[in-house]
């Protein structure tokens, strides 16, 4: 927990048992992921991979500097190592170039069954069984061609093209896993690192 968040009274363990409250604030009586802690009292889950887009022009994800979460891949698992257990967890996407509008993911969180790692340090790809279907999910900041990309199963992809050639494609439909609001499908040809969809990877075996 936190230095400097508040504590839990009379709740050593931080969980969350709908009585003991945080002093003085009184917000703890939540738990809002349904994991048994209290909000505020949660351990900071490794990130492993994360799309975004970069509102602020500046390097690395920031969110109180505006950027604007499209999802991660969090160590729900604990093992330190992307595969079965672990999530993504999903936000907004841009629907189009110059991120002026956004769509939202209505699907928020996936468990996954598996990642493939093998691809690193160019893409993690992870696995998740919904409503009987085996879906993916890919998180690429890649080379041949050069290109950044965040896949939401088969039916949505945002990429960024670095390379002569290529597009950049924005794609989302709504019977994608993560469910996107607004259905969007848009291409341009723009060989260069556009802060529509940034990816950073961030795991390192």
């Amino acid at each position: 927990m936190d230095q400097m968040a508040p504590r839990l009274v009379g709740n050593p363990a931080h969980t969350f048992n709908a009585v003991s409250d945080y002093d003085p604030t009184g917000v703890g009586k939540k738990d809002s992921d349904g994991n048994g802690i209290a909000d505020g009292c949660e351990i900071e889950k490794i990130i492993f991979a994360i799309a975004y887009t970069n509102v602020d022009g500046q390097p690395g994800f920031d969110e109180s500097a505006g950027d604007l979460l499209i999802a991660k891949l969090v160590d729900e698992s604990g093992d330190g190592v992307p595969g079965s257990g672990d999530a993504i967890k999903t936000n907004s996407y841009p629907t189009d170039f110059v991120f002026s509008q956004f769509g939202a993911f209505e699907v928020p969180s996936h468990t996954l069954t598996g990642c493939d790692i093998s691809a690193l340090p160019q893409a993690i790809v992870c696995f998740a069984t919904i409503n009987s279907i085996l879906e993916n999910f890919k998180f690429t900041d890649g080379l041949s061609p050069a290109r950044e990309e965040y896949r939401d199963g088969a039916l949505s992809d945002l990429i960024d093209s670095r390379s002569t050639g290529f597009s950049d494609f924005i794609q989302a439909d709504a019977d994608s896993p993560s469910g996107p609001d607004t259905p969007v499908n848009t291409s341009r040809n723009s060989p260069t690192d556009d802060g529509f969809l940034e990816v950073d990877l961030l795991y390192n075996p």
